[in-house]
């Protein structure tokens, strides 16, 4: 008698006996079921117990119905247990190891063999023994489900006229050929097409978003393009006389922006959310489902196909209210009927102040452009932060599903895991907090009459300390940006604050693992502040005077933030100070 993982374990024996003998004796013993401290198992295994034990397998079809499994607990009934219900009982059995599983499968898969060979002796009937046995050859004792799959696909015609008995997976013995053959016919429905269907934009884009190359090569791309189409047509630097008589200057290249996000902010977001899904799915995971059922990354795709409505709500609003809405309502009619209104001048639209820099069709194509990149931008960072909270929430289910199965050593790297998860989503947020802020700062920019950016910031900077009562002059109403900025912003602060307290209440707060690892390796009050100082930083910008003085304030934190940084390391070996949660 064993302990694995904290439940009874034994091995299976190997005398010949047939499926409903082994079965009988595995749940007599009470294999499988989660011991005390005497090592003696606290339940018994009966139907019920057997049946919710398969349901919370973390595989989307382990299920088996309550009277399928009532008929294996009587030693009467003459049923067989189906090939898919061998592996799910060899999960429970083999209480979540590799090795263990792998030797359960194989004992129940050649105890159903013996069992279905001793029913043909008895009817006098041999022709699908030769069948039966090619389906328990090692090839069929695996531990990846959909490898077995086409194996069993390929032994049979899915043209069988036979009729189901059950929709899990176990028959009736009928003394038939056609009967067994619908036995293994049935095994083959583990994982349908259908389901593949349903997540493939979402797979496609997991692909993309755990690339930490692709998707800022693409930012690079366009950025590059828009920057040559710029120099073309004279707009890298412009400028126009505003109302007062101010030499304004509104040039793609004095815009925060393209500087601050576009090259820097944008990718070193993008990396940070590749990293954290590879992390996780590759790596993290697997403390989970070191069960040998299947690859790790394949529980992880179910995660990101149940959030796919959200993907498509990101792919929504970046093409249908930062590109279509906003290009249609501030560049295209603007341009067209040659009236500015109330909308602020800048370098794509500077044709309405300086109709000697570009015609009409050179200002639809560059307006047009650099829209459609402020779309794709958008919906880089909504998708991106779509991923975090996939990793989390995937991370927060399992932990909670196998709260009760998971040793002491494995709790202390589950927690320092959802630490470093954490931490990244942390740094994502602070990232996409500064691309928000950068984007409004320049929208608040030409709104105000100063010459150029540096003057603007620097004017707000020295009234502070004059005490100057000068104001800057209002040129225009608004900035298109400075809305989509508020929306963003808010989808941002959303996010991380359902993340951050849910964290905390598992990881801290009488959490599953909060005895198991040091406070001082969750600095919660400080990821907390950092975002409400960013945040408040956000809000002021152009609003408040004195403003720089807290831009600069967050500049500060916030680089010392990502400098100090210590999830860049994603060792689970790792040792801090010789007390590491994830010390052995």
């Amino acid at each position: 008698m064993l302990i694995k993982r904290g439940k009874l374990y034994e091995v299976p024996p190997s005398d010949g006996r047939d499926i409903k003998d082994l079965f009988l004796y595995a749940v007599e013993r009470g294999i499988g079921q989660i011991v005390d401290s005497k090592g003696i198992p606290k339940n018994k295994w009966t139907p019920n117990t057997l049946a919710n034990a398969i349901s919370e397998i973390d595989h989307p079809d382990a299920s088996v119905d309550l009277r399928t499994v009532q008929y294996w607990f009587d030693s009467k009934n003459k049923r067989n247990v189906s090939t898919t219900n061998c592996r799910w009982l060899a999960q429970v059995f083999g209480c979540g190891s590799p090795d263990e599983i792998s030797d359960w499968q194989t004992a129940l898969l050649s105890a159903r063999r013996v069992f279905i060979e001793g029913r043909n002796r008895e009817d006098g009937s041999t022709s699908f023994e030769g069948k039966e046995r090619r389906r328990v050859e090692p090839a069929d004792v695996t531990r990846d489900i959909g490898s077995s799959t086409e194996i069993t696909k390929r032994g049979f015609s899915e043209k069988s006229d036979v009729q189901h008995s059950g929709s899990d997976g176990v028959d009736g013995y009928q003394s038939t050929h056609a009967h067994n053959e619908r036995d293994e016919v049935r095994d083959t429905s583990i994982q349908p097409p259908k389901v593949v269907r349903k997540r493939q934009i979402s797979a496609q884009l997991e692909v993309l978003f755990a690339d930490p190359v692709t998707p800022s090569v693409v930012v690079w791309f366009w950025l590059t393009g828009i920057l040559f189409l710029a120099a073309v047509l004279g707009v890298l630097s412009v400028t126009y006389t505003t109302p007062d008589g101010t030499n304004k200057q509104v040039g793609y290249i004095w815009s925060p922006s393209w500087i601050i996000h576009d090259l820097v902010l944008l990718p070193f977001f993008l990396m940070t959310v590749s990293r954290t899904i590879n992390f996780w799915k590759t790596d993290a995971r697997t403390l989970f489902l070191n069960g040998g059922r299947r690859r790790p990354h394949e529980g992880w795709l179910e995660k990101v196909s149940s959030l796919s409505i959200l993907l498509w709500l990101a792919i929504a609003i970046s093409v249908f209210f930062v590109f279509l809405l906003q290009w249609v309502g501030g560049y295209l009619i603007p341009i067209l009927r040659n009236e500015l209104g109330n909308i602020a001048v800048s370098w794509p639209i500077i044709i309405l102040a300086r109709p000697d820099i570009m015609s009409v069709g050179a200002a639809l194509s560059l307006s047009g452009i650099y829209i459609f990149f402020a779309a794709l931008v958008f919906f880089f960072l909504n998708a991106g932060f779509v991923f975090l909270y996939a990793v989390w929430s995937d991370f927060s289910d399992l932990c909670r599903r196998n709260s009760n199965m998971i040793s002491a050593d494995d709790a202390a790297k589950l927690r320092f895991v959802g630490f470093r998860l954490v931490e990244n989503i942390f740094l994502g947020t602070i990232l996409a907090l500064w691309i928000s802020t950068s984007i409004k700062l320049y929208a608040m920019y030409l709104s105000v009459s100063s010459k150029d950016i540096l003057t603007w910031l620097y004017t707000d900077f020295i009234q502070v300390f004059e005490n100057s009562e000068q104001q800057e002059n209002i040129i225009v109403g608004y900035s298109l940006s400075q809305f989509s900025t508020i929306i963003f912003t808010s989808v941002i602060a959303g996010v991380f604050l359902y993340i951050y307290f849910s964290a905390k209440a598992l990881l801290d707060d009488g959490g599953d693992f909060s005895e198991r690892y040091a406070e001082k390796y969750a600095p919660w009050g400080k990821w907390l502040t950092v975002v409400v100082l960013l945040l408040v930083n956000f809000l002021s910008v152009g609003q408040v005077r004195g403003f720089s003085l807290l831009l600069l304030l967050s500049i500060v934190v916030t680089a010392y933030c990502v400098l100090t940084h210590p999830g860049r390391n994603f060792d689970l070996d790792q040792r801090h100070h010789g007390n590491s949660p994830a010390e052995q």
